[in-house]
């Protein structure tokens, strides 16, 4: 099985492109703007930079990870070519949460003021 693994060389991502590597998938890993893989994923095939619709339309992923998509329209992408991977997972943790005013890092009326750390039990935005 090969899985593809957007932003690898950040938090999410390269803890995902490492467990994935320890199960036995192949990882192809994507960083941002083609930074070296991280020693921990050195096994991974760096492929990229490139736009997720390239990648995913180029090869039969299963699955597909994004820790990276922030907005819609980029999680929107990653079914451009839905039959093209087993499976997606977006992952975006911070945009999720709302603070006391209802801020999150999704809406335009100023920078949400978060508890730290930010528990699993605070408040989350309103879905869209």
């Amino acid at each position: 099985m090969r899985a593809l693994v957007l932003g690898a060389s950040g938090q999410i991502g390269r803890a995902v492109a490492r467990d994935l590597l320890a199960f036995g998938l192949h990882v192809d890993a994507v960083t941002r703007d083609g930074r070296p893989l991280p020693a921990e994923i050195a096994a991974a095939r760096h492929v990229g930079p490139a736009r997720r619709t390239k990648l995913i339309a180029a090869v039969a992923y299963d699955p597909v990870i994004d820790p990276i998509a922030f907005t819609s329209a980029e999680a929107a992408e990653l079914l451009t070519h839905p039959d093209a991977a087993g499976a997606f997972c977006a992952v975006s943790s911070a945009s999720v949460y709302a603070d006391d005013a209802g801020r999150g890092f999704e809406t335009q009326e100023g920078f949400p003021d978060d508890p730290d750390p930010i528990l699993k039990d605070q408040r989350q935005i309103t879905p869209w």
